[in-house]
C-alpha cells in the first residue's frame, strides 16, 4: 500500500464514482455555449501526437502496481499542488505531472519497468514527475533537500530523487511542453461569452480532476 509519504497530509478524498460519471457526461453541456477556435485546436492536436501515452501500463502482465495506487498518488499530487496555491501554482500542474508519470511508465525505460512491480519506485516516479512539472511550468525550483526531507519525509534520498529525475527526462526525450487538457479546454471556453468567468474556470478544473482520476 502507498501510505507513508502521505502521513502529513489529510486523508485523500476519494471521488464518488457515480457522481463523477455524471459530471464527466455533463462536460458537453459545459462547453456548448462556447465558440471553438478550430485553428488553435488543430495546432494543439498536431503537437499532442508527440506527447501521447503509448500504452495502458497498468494492464501489463508484469504490473503489480494497481489502479488504486495510481488513484491515491493522483490525489496526493493534487494535495501537494493545493498546498502551494499561495505561490500561484495551479491544479493544472498536478494534471501535467500525472501526464509525465503515465507517459514515463508506458515507455521501455528499465526504471519504468521496475516501477511497474514496485510501489516504492512508482511513488518515487510520481513525486519526481510532480516536481518536474512545478519546475518546468511554474519556474519554481524545489531544492532536492526540501523534497527529500519535507515532501518525502526521508523516504527517498537526494541521490534517488536526482537519478530518477534524469531517468524520466531521458525516457520522455525531454518532451515536457505538450498541450495540457486545461489548455485544450481554455482554447474552447476562452472564445465564449463567459471569458474570464471564475465559476466556469473552477468547473473546468473540477471536471478535469475527475477525468484524470477516472483513468484509474
Amino acid at each position: 500500500m502507498i501510505t507513508k509519504i502521505m502521513l502529513s497530509l489529510p486523508p485523500p478524498q476519494i471521488e464518488d464514482r457515480s457522481t463523477a460519471m455524471s459530471d464527466v457526461d455533463d462536460f458537453n453541456s459545459f462547453l456548448s455555449s462556447y465558440k471553438v477556435d478550430h485553428l488553435q485546436l488543430k495546432l494543439m492536436h498536431a503537437q499532442e501526437v508527440h506527447y501521447q501515452i503509448s500504452a495502458d501500463y497498468l494492464s501489463s502482465s508484469s504490473a503489480t502496481v494497481t489502479t488504486a495506487d495510481r488513484h491515491a498518488l493522483c490525489t496526493w499530487s493534487y494535495q501537494i499542488i493545493d498546498s502551494m496555491s499561495s505561490m500561484k501554482v495551479t491544479r493544472e500542474i498536478a494534471c501535467i505531472g500525472m501526464s509525465y508519470l503515465d507517459r514515463f511508465m508506458a515507455t521501455s525505460s528499465t526504471r519504468a519497468q521496475v516501477a511497474l512491480s514496485s510501489t516504492h519506485e512508482y511513488q518515487l516516479a510520481t513525486v519526481v514527475c510532480t516536481v518536474i512539472a512545478i519546475k518546468n511550468r511554474c519556474g519554481i525550483t524545489l531544492g532536492t533537500n526540501f523534497v527529500a526531507d519535507d515532501v518525502c519525509h526521508g523516504l527517498y534520498t537526494n541521490d534517488e530523487l536526482d537519478v530518477m529525475e534524469m531517468e524520466i527526462l531521458q525516457a520522455l526525450t525531454w518532451r515536457l511542453n505538450g498541450p495540457s487538457p486545461h489548455e485544450f479546454i481554455d482554447a474552447v471556453v476562452g472564445q465564449g461569452n463567459n471569458n474570464g468567468d471564475k465559476t466556469a474556470g473552477a468547473r473546468r478544473n473540477d471536471l478535469l480532476k475527475i477525468a484524470l482520476h477516472k483513468k484509474s
